[in-house]
């Protein structure tokens, strides 16, 4: 088990700029093998100095097997969560990376669905605490949730006039589509019925900041829990049968669960145990999978306990399993990781919140964490992961882009891998879960039938030097934003040093 805690930032970070600058000179010299050719020096050094407080040590992973057998999805995994004025703002960017799959979270409106369609977007559009549409002179809709209803039937009845007027107009058949018989036909299918439930945004006023976190009293944070539940429950259901009554061709998307320390595991059972209706009730389950500033593959170490990705997938998995649902797809539909103020964040995040927390990374390993997040997905069988966001917004430094639209490295980390995997899926692992290095083989487009393979292939703590067997005389080696070079294999392999930037190979 390899432990790392690390809470001041490291290096300098240019927002901006493709250029990474090195957080640490990698210790280990390359030695030259009688079995192996030394690969060239790469154009990014590994860092060996992690930030945060988390841990490594093996975990569980599904069968591989299982994985690769898994149906293939009707989209590829790379996902991104945008508001409305983001995408139009970025629009280029974002068709210049590559993305097909947005995840919506208001308000909706014809410029926006204009957009989605011209551009070929699957759109999931999250009907969370706002409404759906804007107020007039507003940019967002206003706030809506249970504590401005009397009842949970009048919320609920309110929340689905919300959703049939969403549909209505750009559902199938809709009004939209009838008015603008131009524009490419992209009906709405796929809609998320709130936005982390399990938190404040289902039952408590936006102004009413004492009540945005759990009490610390054990039994009012347990009722607090417990009615949330409730309420939950009998909105999913409600919601499912009325979409399903009139629009059965949408895929209706079931908890978008806040998975900040570890709170969504907890909520996915407590619901499914309060009505079987609610295992009926969903097409797809989501959650935001949240541990930074800890690798995706490893655990957020708290005074409570670990949190880790890997492990939550399996629980749910296996809640899911016992409530007959196991064949469901499962999507992360929120995730992040958040650089250093000093490093190029917008935010200071100790001046909004009195207190610095200890969650930032550097911008070259939030570039990492984010592709590598994207492979982790496809090894855990998760079909769609919507990264947020594209600018920093909400006091977080999670920016694909700077505020001044300049970009990040984790904006050319993700277009490569695009570029390199249009449409990955996983045919197998060289080696996963001994001593932090994962090295996996993916179809790199799995809608083709030229059978280019590429091999993506990192280690979590830090630098070492690898054995990767290889086939052919050459090998490219494409580091995480873009940069190429050539190696030379000796008697069936390439030796490479690999670290948390990860790398890519593909025959010449």
């Amino acid at each position: 088990m390899f432990k790392f805690i690390y809470s001041q930032a490291v290096g300098v970070g240019l927002a901006g700029s493709f250029c990474l600058m090195a957080t640490a000179q990698a210790t280990e010299p390359v030695e030259s093998s009688a079995t192996a050719a030394v690969a060239s020096p790469p154009s990014l050094v590994q860092p060996d100095t992690i930030p945060g407080e988390w841990e490594w040590s093996p975990r569980e992973l599904p069968p591989l097997e299982e994985i690769i057998a898994r149906p293939l999805p009707e989209h590829a995994v790379y996902g991104l969560y945008s508001w409305e004025s983001d995408y139009r703002k970025h629009r280029d960017f974002i068709r210049e990376t590559g993305w097909k799959s947005v995840r919506l979270s208001g308000p909706i409106n014809d410029e926006i669905m204009k957009a989605f369609a011209e551009d070929g977007m699957e759109v999931m559009f999250t009907m969370p605490a706002r409404k759906p549409f804007a107020a007039e002179g507003a940019v967002m809709g206003p706030w809506r949730n249970r504590s401005t209803f009397a009842t949970d039937e009048e919320f609920i009845a309110e929340y689905l006039k919300d959703v049939t007027a969403v549909l209505e107009r750009y559902g199938k058949g809709g009004t939209f589509w009838a008015e603008n018989p131009e524009v490419p036909a992209n009906p709405l299918q796929l809609l998320e019925v709130f936005n982390e439930p399990n938190f404040w945004y289902l039952d408590t006023a936006k102004e009413d900041r004492a009540n945005h976190f759990p009490p610390k009293d054990p039994a009012a944070r347990a009722a607090q829990d417990s009615s949330r539940q409730k309420l939950y429950a009998k909105l999913l259901v409600a919601a499912y049968a009325h979409i399903k009554s009139r629009w059965p061709e949408v895929q209706v998307v079931g908890f978008a669960a806040g998975g900040a320390v570890g709170a969504d595991v907890p909520f996915i059972k407590a619901v499914h145990e309060l009505d079987p209706a609610v295992a009926q009730s969903y097409d797809i389950l989501s959650t935001h999978p949240y541990v930074r500033p800890a690798p995706p593959e490893g655990s957020y170490v708290k005074p409570f306990g670990k949190i880790a990705i890997i492990d939550g997938t399996r629980k749910i998995r296996e809640i899911m399993a016992s409530a007959g649902t196991a064949n469901k797809p499962l999507w992360w539909t929120e995730l992040n990781w958040t650089i250093f103020p000093e490093q190029g964040g917008s935010y200071d995040e100790a001046q909004a919140r009195g207190v610095r927390l200890d969650r930032d990374i550097t911008p070259e390993l939030q570039a990492a964490y984010t592709v590598r997040s994207y492979a982790l997905a496809l090894r855990l069988g998760v079909e769609r992961l919507h990264f947020m966001s594209l600018v920093d917004t909400d006091n977080v430094n999670a920016g694909m882009l700077a505020r001044d639209g300049s970009t990040r490295p984790v904006a050319s980390a993700v277009k490569t891998m695009i570029e390199l995997m249009p449409f990955p899926r996983l045919l197998g692992a060289v080696q996963e879960n001994e001593d932090g290095v994962y090295i996996y083989r993916f179809a790199a487009d799995a809608r083709s039938s030229d059978n280019k393979e590429v091999v993506m292939a990192y280690r979590v703590q830090g630098p070492k030097t690898v054995s990767i067997p290889w086939a052919e005389a050459q090998a490219e080696v494409i580091d995480m934003v873009g940069g190429r070079r050539t190696v030379q294999a000796v008697n069936g392999s390439i030796e490479l040093e690999i670290g948390p930037l990860p790398q890519y190979i593909t025959a010449i």
